[in-house]
């Protein structure tokens, strides 16, 4: 039997999946890369849990996924999040994601708010 990953290739998804950490950091991503990018969209999506949602977003500037920085916002100064290259380069994984819950989600799934509380399936 022949395999086309190495012995390390799980160790690989174990260290990638360590630095993303949560996988609320997948979803402010698809928020980002879908348009939203000031403080005020980011958090409107976080539902009731915005300080956790302003928590989380401190989290992924400290591990390097996003940057914070001013920005004119009709004629008014807001708070925008830029992703930094290391951010960009789960756009694909993102992607990837989104094909997935096309193919495989009911047709009515929702957006998800994020950060959720962990629900057992």
């Amino acid at each position: 039997m022949s395999s086309s990953h190495s012995p390390g290739a799980a160790a690989l998804v174990t260290r990638a999946l360590e630095e993303i950490g949560d996988f609320e950091v997948l979803l402010v991503l698809a928020h980002i890369f879908n348009g939203k990018e000031t403080e005020k969209e980011l958090l409107e999506t976080a539902g009731e849990q915005r300080e956790q949602a302003r928590e989380l977003l401190q989290r992924m500037i400290e591990y390097g996924f996003l940057e914070r920085r001013p920005r004119m916002k009709r004629s008014t100064m807001a708070w925008a999040y830029e992703v930094t290259p290391k951010g960009e380069q789960l756009r694909e994984v993102v992607t990837l994601l989104e094909r997935f819950g096309e193919r495989w989600s009911a047709p009515d799934a929702e957006l998800l708010p994020y950060p959720r509380a962990r629900v057992a399936r």
